[in-house]
């Protein structure tokens, strides 16, 4: 099952990295698969945040914010809060995305702290740049 498991993970990355995410998303899910086969709930918390991102850029929101929760509960239980956190930013753009402004809210609130806990100073710039982004684009600054 871990051959099986790396095998899928890496051909979901290339797929990514070649801008096709449908092929992506077949290949992610394959991954998680035997990732949860393979009884590695870390790994598997990293393959649904990479489906995640391959949601978000086919534009399937809905789709993204379920494996970002899936991907965020994962992480968090395997004690990987670094893929929590990035997990909870992929569904707080796809809340955006899909225009629920009082969800993105609750969900940006306190996240670039949250990275900076982390020691990820670049990542916790990024969100709040996204919360300010977002702000600018709603009229709130």
């Amino acid at each position: 099952p871990l051959c099986t498991a790396l095998i899928q993970h890496a051909g979901a990355t290339w797929s990514s990295r070649n801008h096709r995410p449908r092929e992506s998303i077949a290949r992610y899910d394959a991954a998680i698969a035997a990732w949860a086969a393979a009884g590695d709930a870390a790994r598997e918390a990293a393959a649904w945040l990479g489906l995640t991102e391959q949601h978000w850029r086919a534009a399937d929101y809905a789709a993204a914010i379920d494996a970002a929760t899936r991907a965020e509960t994962l992480a968090r239980v395997s004690d990987q809060p670094y893929f929590a956190t990035r997990a909870r930013m992929e569904r707080c753009l796809a809340l955006d995305a899909l225009g629920d402004a009082a969800a993105v809210d609750v969900c940006l609130e306190g996240l670039p702290e949250r990275y900076a806990e982390l020691g990820e100073l670049n990542d916790a710039a990024n969100a709040r740049t996204s919360q300010a982004s977002i702000a600018l684009e709603r009229g709130d600054v």
